[in-house]
């Protein structure tokens, strides 16, 4: 393989920006301009209805050409599984391909003949990453070489498999991918030929580790939703004659109104899918005896406050004095609907789940509570749009009372991490000066990694003000 990386893929020379296009010398001026043109195009929010779209209905996809062809089609594509998974469209462009690479993002355009990149995001940091997929790209190419060329000798047998919509993080999987699903969903109901596109998707494919909700329940679809082993996927769509593409767009800028829809359709259809379920019925019935009810994000996957089973503690008791029938619900490690959710919790949030063992000890037996630990977003859905109000870690934690339940809380958080991806008006942030970061490894300082202290009456006395000042808004 080392051999294929040196003789295959070779030198690699990145682009990071449309002006640095121009000094190029592997392209002429037509083609410069053609990628700038096609760089315009991935920008537009609508450049991915327009793929999904042709891929659904004609089983292709067709772009401008930037070789001197009226367009480059594409009906082929190998995914890897790096990085939280890339998939690589490979287009025909008269004597030459290109491939354009796909996450919950276009993230950039390979050259083979030119060795040559363009890193579609700007940032210079991810070529090292990006040289890594191009070499495991040629190297999975030349793996199943033998049934690519056999696919190709029948290139008019070819159609779409499916759309790939999995993502091993939740936060991704709702935010980034289920709005560019539901804004095609809307410009489908949109067409005025009324052929209605969204309702033929053939297949929806998925990983175990990344169906975090099911497209075709959501929606209703009448296809098949089919969950496969990632290292297998290439060799089933070549045997089977299909391709794949993911929903994905550089310009995820989309309405309140849309964005609200889709808040909306989650939490009434996990509503009725957890009321299915008897037992599941039961237990959350319950919750109409307590108020308020309290949601406590404790997931420390990768950071986390160190006293929160002190902190916890401590709200619940102050809480209860004043709220008797107060309620709470535990939160962390979400399991996708393909895992098995007592295994996902013995295996892989054992942490959480001690946590979780932790506070329940210290609070009073008498006082309702809900352990979602290791739960499905579905169940998480609708049990977050029941609460009154929440205390999370300020990252994934908020996303499902919050971003998609609109709840109200605090949130916590170290003093490097970035939280614009996270941010939301109903959340507030406990101030920077109340935390002290606490660096156990050197080479993991940076934000995601990094767990943090705060004094727990700091953090009771702050919550206890915006939890009265939410129930008396709300009352009103």
């Amino acid at each position: 393989m080392e051999e294929v990386d040196k003789w295959l893929t070779g030198e690699l020379t990145f682009y990071n920006n449309v002006g640095e296009i121009n000094s190029a010398k592997v392209f002429n001026d037509y083609e410069k301009g053609q990628i700038k043109k096609l760089y315009s195009q991935i920008m537009d929010p609508d450049f991915i209805n327009n793929l999904l779209n042709m891929a659904i209905e004609k089983n292709e996809i067709l772009i401008d050409s930037i070789f001197g062809n009226e367009k480059a089609s594409s009906k082929q594509s190998i995914y890897l599984p790096v990085h939280m998974g890339r998939n690589f469209l490979r287009f025909i462009d008269g004597n030459e391909s290109f491939y354009i690479i796909q996450r919950f993002s276009f993230t950039g355009i390979y050259f083979p003949a030119r060795k040559t990149v363009f890193e579609i995001t700007g940032k210079k940091y991810r070529n090292k990453n990006l040289k890594k997929h191009v070499q495991q790209l040629n190297r999975e190419t030349v793996r199943i070489f033998d049934k690519i060329v056999t696919f190709l000798k029948s290139i008019n047998r070819v159609s779409l498999y499916g759309l790939l919509v999995s993502c091993q993080r939740p936060y991704h999987y709702f935010r980034d991918f289920l709005p560019i699903i539901h804004n095609f969903r809307h410009v489908s109901g949109l067409n005025i030929n009324k052929t209605d596109p969204f309702g033929k998707i053939p297949k929806i494919i998925s990983f175990e580790d990344g169906m975090f909700y099911s497209i075709k329940n959501l929606y209703s679809l009448p296809c098949e939703e089919q969950v496969v082993d990632k290292t297998d996927l290439n060799e089933i769509l070549y045997n089977n004659y299909g391709f794949i593409i993911q929903p994905s767009s550089n310009n995820r800028h989309y309405s309140e109104k849309l964005l609200s829809d889709l808040s909306n359709l989650l939490i009434s259809k996990s509503i009725e899918r957890l009321l299915e379920q008897q037992k599941e019925r039961n237990n959350f019935e319950k919750l109409k005896d307590c108020f308020p009810i309290l949601w406590f994000g404790i997931c420390g996957e990768k950071r986390s406050w160190i006293e929160k089973a002190e902190g916890i503690q401590k709200i619940v008791r102050e809480v209860h004095k004043l709220y008797p029938n107060v309620g709470i619900v535990l939160d962390g490690l979400t399991s996708t609907e393909a895992q098995n959710e007592k295994q996902f919790r013995k295996e892989s949030a054992r942490e959480d789940a001690e946590a979780a063992k932790q506070i329940l000890n210290r609070i009073d037996p008498s006082i309702p509570s809900f352990n979602l630990i290791g739960s499905t977003s579905k169940k998480k859905i609708a049990y977050a749009s029941q609460i009154d109000f929440f205390l999370t870690s300020y990252s994934t934690d908020t996303m499902y009372v919050a971003h998609v339940c609109g709840k109200h809380g605090v949130a916590h958080l170290n003093t490097i991490k970035n939280i614009n991806l996270h941010k939301h008006p109903s959340i507030y942030k406990i101030p920077d000066k109340y935390v002290k970061n606490i660096l156990v490894d050197k080479n993991k300082n940076e934000g995601p990694n990094v767990s943090y202290s705060v004094d727990p009456e700091v953090v009771c006395t702050i919550f206890m003000k915006k939890l009265k000042k939410s129930l008396s808004k709300n009352r009103k």
